[in-house]
């Protein structure tokens, strides 16, 4: 009985190690070959715009939008700061570009809250001009319901 007993465990343990070391060897195996396939070398990194007009996104000419020039109160408690900018919206199309046109007031309105908001603080240094335009850009897709903004750029930028 006891020779019949190690006979099996010794069947199991080869079994075991045989269905490890298959284990190993298809891990081993498999992991040679990349998961991935590199791309070709002739690919050249795409800046966000090309990868756009690659993947045929813009394909109406770009339309810019010029804002009347504007003079906030920024939102300074212990000081009186001031903030005249004059800003352009580039826009996908035609199309967004009528429709910041004929919502020009709610457009300008979401504007000015903006800048209204802000402390001198807050866009004084280059990463807080970059927010603001994020902000900018932000509040007016919300306002638009067929364009879309690709950017935004600030012609003037004057705070005192």
């Amino acid at each position: 009985m006891k020779s019949s007993m190690s006979k099996g465990f010794l069947a199991a343990a080869i079994l075991n190690i045989i269905g490890v070391c298959g284990g190993a060897y298809l891990a081993f195996t498999a992991l040679r070959e990349p998961l991935v396939e590199p791309p070709p070398q002739d690919i050249k990194e795409m800046t966000v715009q090309q990868y756009l007009h690659h993947q045929n996104i813009f394909t109406d000419k770009p339309m810019l939008y010029t804002f009347d020039p504007l003079t906030v109160n920024l939102a300074n408690i212990d000081e009186d700061r001031v903030l005249q900018l004059e800003l352009n919206l580039e826009l996908m199309d035609e199309k967004s570009y009528e429709e910041v046109v004929s919502k020009s007031a709610s457009v300008r309105d979401a504007v000015v809250k903006i800048l209204a908001n802000k402390k001198f603080e807050d866009i004084n240094t280059v990463q807080g001009k970059l927010y603001l335009k994020d902000d900018i850009s932000l509040a007016i897709n919300e306002q638009l319901s067929q364009g879309l903004i690709k950017g935004v750029y600030f012609t003037t930028f004057f705070m005192q």
